[in-house]
C-alpha cells in the first residue's frame, strides 16, 4: 500500500525550480549542479548542454576504471620493455603479452593467442610500438 501512495505522489508531483538549486520529482540539487537529461541537454535553467556534457565528460574520465591487462601493457609501454610483469591474473588464469607496429599485431603477437579464451586485453603505444597484455580463462 504505501508503495502504492508513493508512486501515485510520484507521478503526479510536479518539477519545480528553486532559487538555491533545481528540484525535480524530489531530487533536489545543489546550487551549481544541472539536471542533465541522456542525452546530455539540460532539463532546467543552468549551462548549456556543451557545458554539460564536457563537465560529464571529465567526471567520467576522473573516475574511468583501467582494467588489469590495460594497466599492464600502460606499464609495459611506458618502460619500454616486453615482459611479464606479474601481480596475478585477475580473473584469468593465463597471461600473454606482445610487442608489434600496430594494436592489432601486438595483440596477435602475444602468448597463447588463438589457443585460448580472452578475458581482457589492453593495448599501449610508445612511439612507434604497441605493447599488449591479454588475460585468457
Amino acid at each position: 500500500m504505501r508503495i502504492l501512495i508513493a508512486l501515485l505522489l510520484l507521478a503526479t508531483m510536479p518539477q519545480v525550480v528553486h532559487a538555491q538549486g533545481v528540484q525535480s520529482h524530489g531530487i533536489k540539487l545543489a546550487p551549481g549542479e544541472v539536471l542533465v537529461s541522456v542525452n546530455g541537454v539540460a532539463v532546467q535553467g543552468g549551462p548549456t548542454s556543451q557545458q554539460a556534457s564536457t563537465k560529464h565528460a571529465r567526471q567520467q574520465a576522473s573516475t574511468k576504471h583501467v582494467s588489469l591487462a590495460q594497466s599492464k601493457a600502460n606499464r609495459m609501454a611506458s618502460s619500454r620493455t616486453l615482459r611479464h610483469l606479474g601481480g596475478g591474473f585477475g580473473g584469468g588464469r593465463f597471461e600473454g603479452v606482445g610487442m608489434g607496429r600496430t594494436r592489432e599485431a601486438a595483440i596477435r603477437n602475444c602468448c597463447y593467442w588463438g589457443q585460448r579464451m580472452p578475458i581482457d586485453i589492453g593495448a599501449a603505444q610508445n612511439g612507434n610500438r604497441w605493447y599488449a597484455c591479454v588475460i585468457y580463462r
